[in-house]
This record gives structure tokens, sequence and C-alpha cells, in this order.
């Protein structure tokens, strides 16, 4: 449905035959449709089929990416219409075409749509939109291009580069033990006898932990202890997208705490390490044991004294997360034939020492002569939180003392073995 032209007319004007118009081409879930000032119409028909009546005009659709081309030779005055058909952003992009030739594009990269929007197509040697972002039939906002591309700048199909850095304080890979820095960046490729066509980057959008996406302006700051997640991406001046990319990683600024109680098979302490950080982290526990040996000056004062200081030993025990944190209990204990005596000397934080009351722990024991424990009797103390005894025999265990909570007293079935917990430098106890 084009204009005819006679042979003679088109010999004294080849120029008659060369296209003009706007090609408009829509990347995702918008339609487009056209109305020239004939009534004549492009775009999808009621039943869905493809509806083209504009003189010169040509409609066509790939997926969500739709192309309609709108001839200008003549002055044409068209009414172009968007309307919202999913939820996401939308790239348009108006080219003023001469000839075989791509003058200007105007680009409007990844606008926000909704299924209630709708809006204009203003031509002109500025395009605009006009949109009513909430279907309420007022416009709500005119959006200039975001940016316009010479003839060369036109020919940019190559995505930008995105990439990424994260400083901080980091453990194992993935897990930072301080605030967390991100810098993106990107850059648009230049392609080597084509260096006219790059037409740069526009600008990169991000994301943390599936909030909104908005431009990066300036490197991002992680505060907050947990899993996060930045998901970015890049686009150049010609409305190309780089691929997103995801960058995870864990900050843990807290240390891990220990717990400890008798193990009355082993007549030994057994230690656990634990982490609040809401993701599960690798926990390791190491113990080293260093005897406190005296030299023999100490040695013979102690014998005066009546006292064996060779059955004391200091025990170092260190938790380390995956973050790097890292938590250090020393405790000096004596252990008997029948009986572990042990108090802590220090606890401290990423080698920060906390302030702990005076503490006791005591372990009495007995075995049949069938190697089956026949009593265990226990005693953890610190002097300001609590005192508790356990008494184990007879298949019942006796508990009693007193805590913050206030006096305790109960009898409970089996054996029940008590322990010491660490808690941001305090101490408290359970079972």
């Amino acid at each position: 449905k084009g204009k005819i032209l006679t042979h003679d007319a088109v010999l004294q004007n080849s120029k008659l035959c060369e296209i003009k118009g706007e090609s408009i081409k829509i990347k995702s879930p918008v339609a487009v449709s056209a109305t020239d000032q004939d009534g004549n119409y492009s775009g999808l028909a009621a039943d869905g089929s493809i509806q083209n009546d504009i003189p010169g005009a040509d409609f066509q659709i790939w997926g969500e990416h739709k192309y309609l081309f709108l001839p200008t030779d003549e002055g044409q005055v068209y009414n172009m219409q968007l309307k919202g058909t999913g939820n996401g952003t939308f790239t348009l992009e108006d080219q003023a075409i001469a000839g075989d030739s791509i003058i200007r594009t105007q680009v409007f990269s990844n606008l926000p749509v909704t299924t209630s929007m709708t809006g204009l197509v203003n031509l002109g040697s500025e395009t605009t939109l006009s949109l009513d972002t909430n279907g309420d039939g007022t416009i709500d906002q005119t959006i200039h291009p975001s940016s316009i591309l010479n003839s060369d700048q036109s020919e940019d199909l190559i995505s930008p580069i995105s990439t990424s850095t994260i400083t901080g304080i980091m453990g194992e890979a993935g897990f930072y033990r301080s605030n967390a820095t991100v810098t993106l960046s990107a850059i648009d490729p230049v392609i080597e006898g084509k260096e006219s066509e790059t037409s740069g980057v526009l600008k990169t959008s991000y994301q943390v932990d599936n909030g909104a996406y908005q431009p990066y302006i300036n490197p991002l700051s992680l505060t907050t202890e947990g899993p996060h997640t930045i998901t970015f991406y890049s686009t150049d001046k010609a409305g190309n997208n780089a691929p997103e990319q995801s960058l995870s990683f864990i900050i843990d600024k807290t240390s891990p705490e220990l717990s400890f109680l008798f193990d009355p098979g082993l007549k030994v302490l057994s230690f656990t390490a634990s982490d609040t950080t809401a993701t599960i982290l690798a926990t390791t526990t190491t113990t080293t044991i260093n005897p406190n040996k005296p030299n023999n000056k100490e040695k013979d004062d102690d014998k005066e004294k009546g006292k064996d200081k060779d059955k004391s030993s200091l025990f170092t025990i260190t938790a380390t997360d995956s973050a790097g944190n890292t938590t250090q209990l020393i405790l000096n204990t004596k252990n008997q034939k029948n009986s572990l005596k042990t108090d802590i000397k220090s606890l401290s934080y990423n080698n920060l020492p906390a302030l702990i009351n005076k503490n006791k722990l005591q372990f009495e024991w007995a075995y049949g002569k069938n190697g089956i424990l026949k009593s265990l009797d226990q005693e953890v103390q610190s002097k300001k939180d609590f005192n508790i005894q356990a008494e184990y025999e007879k298949g019942y265990t006796k508990i009693e003392g007193r805590d913050k909570t206030g006096k305790i007293k109960k009898k409970l079935p089996g054996l029940i073995l008590l322990k010491v917990i660490t808690d941001k430098g305090d101490l408290s106890w359970g079972y």
C-alpha cells in the first residue's frame, strides 16, 4: 500500500525510491501501534493478527521485540500509542532513516513498565515519551532520550562489559569480618576497524539483596552482618545491556562462642564452637596443651609446701570461623585420678580480652569394677552470675544452686552434664 510512481518520474528523480522515515524498535513487554492523519492503522488487530494499513509502513513482531517503520517523506503525522503488556523494563529506539542509512538514533533505555502503563511516542528532532504510569488517563511524566547517537554510533550492537571488585578483611573466600566495599565498573568494547561505532557506556545499574535496581554512582558500602548478593549490569548508549552478573558474600564481624562440659568417658573437658551469623559457617576448634612446668627452684619450694605443681596445665582453646574471627579460651586445669578442677584464666575475641568474673569448675567421679559410672559430682561457678552443683547417683541427677533467675532445685532422671557457655564476654550455664 505504498504510493505509485511512474517510470518517467523515477528516471527524473531516483530519490523518490529512497526510504525516508522513522524506525521504532522496542525490546521487552510493551505493545506499540500507530495511526496516521487519515486514520490508517498499523499494529495488532483485535484478533491478535498483524494489521498494517498505513501506506509505506511496516510492522513486525518477534517475541517481545517489535519493529515499526513509518514513512515521513510527505510530512505524515502519526499518533503512536504504547501499552504495557508485562512487568519489568523496556528499551525504545527511534531511528531516523534516509535511503539505506541511519541518520540518527534516539534511545530510551531500561524504562520501568507495568501492565497499567500507557503512553505516547512524540516523534521529532528530539523524540519524547509521554507516559501514564498507572493507567488513570493522566500523563505522569515526559521522558527524554537517554542518549542520541550519530550514524556510526547507531551501528553499535556490542554489549558493554561489567566488572566488580570487593574490598574488606577477608577470611575464607566469600567471607569478610569487616564492612565490605563493592566497586563496579564497565567498558564499551572498541572493535578494530570500527572504532567510530562504539557508543560508550551509559550507566551501570545494580540491586542489593533483591531490592530495586538503581544507578551506580559511588562504591557500595555494606555493613550489615549476614549474606549479601549484589546483582548488576551495564548499558551502553546504543541501548545494549550486558548480561546480569551476581556477586555473593557473607559479612561476619562476630567471633564464635564456646561451650564446654565434662566428658565422663574420656575424663576430660569437651569443647564445641558455634557462630551466630544467620548462615552456616565452617567452624573449627583447635586445642593445644601447654604444661605449666616450674623451674627447679619452684619445684623445691613446692615440695617443701607439700604441693605438686606438675599436675597443673594450661589449656588454650581457639575457635576460628570462616570469616577469620577467633575466640580464645585459656584454662588452668588440674587433672587428678578421680577429679578435674579448672578455672578460666582468660577469654578473648579477635585478640581483645573480655572481663570475666572469678570462676571455678570442678568434677569428681567414681566408676564401679564393671567400668560403669557410679557417681559424678559437678560444680560450675561464676562469682556474680551462677553457682550450680549437680550430683549424679543411682540413675538420677540432682541440680541445685542459684543464678540470675533465682534459686534452682530439681531432680532429673539419667546423667545430666552441666556446661559452661561463653556469650560476648559473659559466662552462662546450661545442660
